[in-house]
This record gives C-alpha cells, sequence and structure tokens, in this order.
C-alpha cells in the first residue's frame, strides 16, 4: 500500500472517529446516489423462473416469506445494488432475486 494510500485511510479512520464521538453520524438516505438501491417507481415486473421465494431481506439465507409462480406480477418498489428486487406481491413485502423477473 503506498505512503499515499496509507495517509488517507487513516485521515478518514479518525475523521469518522471525530464524527461518532461528536454524535454527528447521520442515517443514509436509502433512495440516495449511491445508497445501493435505485427507485423504480412501483414498476410491475413478471416471474420468469418456475417459481420465486419472497425473502424477508435481499438474502438467499433470509426468511421466506411466500413463494410464487412463474408468470406471475409483482409490483417492484425499488432494485438493490446487489440485484434483488423490492417487491410487494401477495400481501408479502420482501425480495426476490433480480434474474427470476423480467
Amino acid at each position: 500500500m503506498s505512503k499515499s494510500t496509507t495517509a488517507w485511510l487513516v485521515a478518514a479512520t479518525m475523521l469518522g472517529s471525530a464524527a461518532a464521538s461528536a454524535g454527528v453520524l447521520s442515517t443514509p438516505n436509502l433512495q440516495g446516489v449511491g445508497s445501493g438501491y435505485e427507485s423504480v417507481a412501483d414498476r410491475t415486473m413478471i416471474v420468469s423462473a418456475n417459481s420465486a421465494e419472497v425473502h424477508l431481506r435481499p438474502n438467499a439465507r433470509s426468511q421466506v416469506l411466500t413463494t410464487v409462480a412463474k408468470g406471475a406480477t409483482v409490483s417492484v418498489k425499488e432494485m438493490t445494488a446487489t440485484a434483488w428486487a423490492h417487491v410487494d406481491v401477495n400481501d408479502a413485502d420482501g425480495y426476490i432475486e433480480g434474474i427470476q423477473l423480467q
């Protein structure tokens, strides 16, 4: 690691520690630029896989809330940076892997 990179990391760490101790940490806006989420304004998509599990969180190991069949339409609220769709389907608010939708 170069000296300038090391210096930058040390400065960033110190700034973060100072901000935390001063109580000036802010809550991120999940819809903000670079937040990891992309708003899609309630776009409707169709399940293209044989079936798709709706998870509580955008993670395959997360609790499965429901399963939807191929051809079902889902209302997509947003897409995560990790390619999960935040959906509302069958009265369930959860996440489906984006590759299972078209």
